[in-house]
């Protein structure tokens, strides 16, 4: 079996006329799993695979971008086709540590986002005074209605808990849930409803409860209530809560130690601007006050 390394662009060399030629790349690949050979069937799967690959104009092909666009069939021919590159000793153990890499760096970024999406969620309840107590009494006719913004928040992050994301792309999708998020909150402050958190609520109806609507007009699935009690627990409920205040906290101490330096610098400017100052012969000042 040849040695090679799945990142390097090997396939470069079956390109013509700017597209990947299919007989060319099956002669390379039959050259790597020797004494294996592609069958008909393969080169089927192999054939569909560059179509797509040349229509996305994809430069500098390799071992990782083929065998990822591979088994984005989940056909028993495209796994047999993966199966028999595997042969390939080296390529299946490079391509394992490819992966495990990979998925050690998603579940990092998959945390961040889930952070990120909560806070986001909460940031936006605080802003339209979901969170926040005491609640003022509602003017007479106006409309009260309730929102659960942690079920809210964790069913904003289930469609994204298992997808490959860059970090630009986190930042894209949290940037876009919070935009929606506050366009569909002010469609009903507009209206002049009322929203408050349903932790903070005793008792209502189901009826007045719109976290399943708001979930549906951001384009997501709502989780339902049972599974959202099992699977989120008051301790991580309590985790995003308190992230979210020290976050605070730690933006108002920010700012509470940038005001008093304001006004010491301010004070002390004043004093000096007041001061009639002279030197001596010695260049020693002499306040004359």
């Amino acid at each position: 079996m040849n040695e090679i390394s799945v990142n390097t662009p090997i396939f470069e060399e079956a390109k013509e006329e700017g597209v990947y030629n299919k007989n060319k790349i099956v002669r390379l690949i039959n050259n790597l799993i020797e004494p294996e050979q592609l069958n008909d069937s393969d080169e089927t799967v192999l054939g569909g695979v560059l179509l797509s690959i040349n229509d996305s104009d994809t430069k500098n092909l390799n071992l990782i971008q083929l065998i990822n666009k591979i088994e984005l069939n989940k056909t028993n021919a495209s796994k047999a086709l993966i199966e028999k590159i595997y042969s390939n000793t080296s390529i299946r153990l490079q391509i394992g540590e490819y992966k495990k890499a990979k998925n050690k760096e998603n579940r990092k970024w998959i945390f961040w986002l889930l952070i990120i999406v909560a806070l986001i969620g909460l940031l936006l309840a605080y802003k339209f005074n979901l969170i926040k107590l005491p609640i003022s009494p509602a003017k007479e006719g106006a409309k009260v209605v309730v929102l659960d913004t942690a079920r809210l928040a964790y069913s904003a992050t289930v469609p994204y808990m298992n997808m490959q994301l860059s970090p630009d792309q986190a930042q894209k999708i949290s940037i876009q849930y919070r935009n929606n998020l506050q366009k569909e909150i002010k469609k009903y402050v507009d209206n002049g409803y009322i929203i408050i958190n349903r932790s903070n609520v005793y008792v209502t109806s189901e009826s007045n409860d719109i976290t399943d609507k708001l979930i549906k007009d951001l384009g997501l699935k709502p989780i339902a209530r049972e599974k959202f009690d099992a699977d989120y627990s008051n301790q991580q409920k309590y985790d995003v809560l308190k992230n979210f205040a020290q976050l605070n906290v730690g933006d108002y101490e920010n700012e509470a130690l940038n005001d008093a330096n304001k006004t010491l610098n301010e004070q002390a400017q004043k004093q000096l601007d007041n001061s009639q100052i002279i030197t001596n012969n010695e260049g020693q000042s002499i306040d004359l006050e």
